[in-house]
């Protein structure tokens, strides 16, 4: 007798429903998904999963970072290729962004679709020694469905982006 492992799957969610859990009160990742890549972020680093169309149009001084303001806050909303570069603009495509939080502040990714996950489905696994890079926001990989996820932090994200220059 063999027993199959149930292989975990991408539940894709309304904006509103993924916050709110969607019924998935064990999901303690969010995958924010964009052209074929699947980025994974500790929900607790995640404030919100906001609509694209409540950020400014503007892109200050050509950098492809548009402005969401909330309250008394301000941050940049940025669309991301695929070697974690900022876009010059946000594709249509992406209708919404996951507002994330970090050390250096609040930081919006402009992404496709957004899911819940558990931990336990998505197969969390280091990055061999040989791949581990300071400059990398990529932390580890999951194996999730049939597609391979990157595992973030908000603060890594935040720093690839945005060095500092000391």
């Amino acid at each position: 007798m063999s027993v199959r492992r149930r292989q975990p799957t991408l539940e894709f969610m309304s904006t509103n429903a993924v916050m709110k859990d969607g019924g998935r009160g064990d999901a303690d990742l969010l995958v924010a998904s964009y052209d074929g890549i699947h980025l994974l972020f500790r929900k607790c680093e995640v404030k919100s999963v906001e609509m694209l169309d409540d950020v400014e149009s503007s892109s200050p001084e050509g950098t492809g970072a548009l402005r969401y303001r909330h309250g008394e806050s301000e941050c940049p909303v940025v669309a991301l290729d695929g070697n974690f570069g900022i876009l010059p603009s946000i594709p249509a495509r992406r209708q919404h962004f996951i507002l994330l939080a970090s050390e250096k502040g609040e930081l919006g990714i402009a992404c496709d679709q957004t899911s819940l996950l558990r931990e336990a489905d998505a197969r969390l696994m280091p990055l061999p020694d040989c791949m581990q890079s300071e400059e990398s926001p990529i932390q580890g990989v999951a194996l999730i469905a049939d597609a391979i996820g990157f595992f973030c932090s908000s603060s890594a994200l935040a720093a690839c982006l945005f060095p500092t220059s000391e």
